[in-house]
C-alpha cells in the first residue's frame, strides 16, 4: 500500500509541476480558470496524504504556490531546500523569490556573498 501511495504522489507531483510550468512559461496575466481548479485539485490530492513540506512534493508546491502568487508561501518551501542543501540552483531560486518580493536588499546580500560561498578557484594549502 505504501508503494501505491508513492506512485500517486510522485504521479499527481510530476503532473502539477508540468502543468504549472506550462502556465509560468506562458505567462499571461492570469492563467485560465478551469487550469488553476485542475492545479488545486491535484493540491488538494497530494494534501490528503502529505504535507506539503514533504521533500517529494516541495517542487510541485513551490511552483504552484508562484502560479497561485502565494511568494511567501514558496519561499518559505525554498528557504527549507536551502537549510538541508545550500546548492547554487537553491541560491538561484532563493534569490528570485526575494526579488519577487520586492525585498532587493536581501537578494542582492545574497548575491554578493555568492561567490564566498561557492568558488571556483579553490587552492588547498
Amino acid at each position: 500500500m505504501d508503494k501505491q501511495r508513492n506512485t500517486l504522489l510522485e504521479a499527481l507531483s510530476r503532473q502539477g509541476s508540468a502543468i504549472c510550468a506550462d502556465v509560468l512559461s506562458a505567462s499571461p496575466s492570469e492563467p485560465a480558470p478551469d487550469v488553476l481548479e485542475q492545479l488545486d485539485t491535484i493540491a488538494s490530492d497530494i494534501m490528503k496524504f502529505v504535507e506539503p513540506t514533504d521533500s517529494k512534493v516541495s517542487g510541485f508546491f513551490i511552483s504552484y504556490y508562484r502560479v497561485r502568487k502565494f511568494d511567501g508561501l514558496a519561499l518559505r518551501l525554498i528557504s527549507r531546500q536551502c537549510e538541508e542543501k545550500w546548492t547554487r540552483e537553491n541560491e538561484a531560486k532563493l534569490t528570485e523569490a526575494y526579488s519577487r518580493l520586492g525585498w532587493t536588499h536581501i537578494s542582492s546580500l545574497i548575491t554578493s556573498s555568492h561567490p564566498l560561498r561557492f568558488r571556483t578557484n579553490y587552492a588547498p594549502f
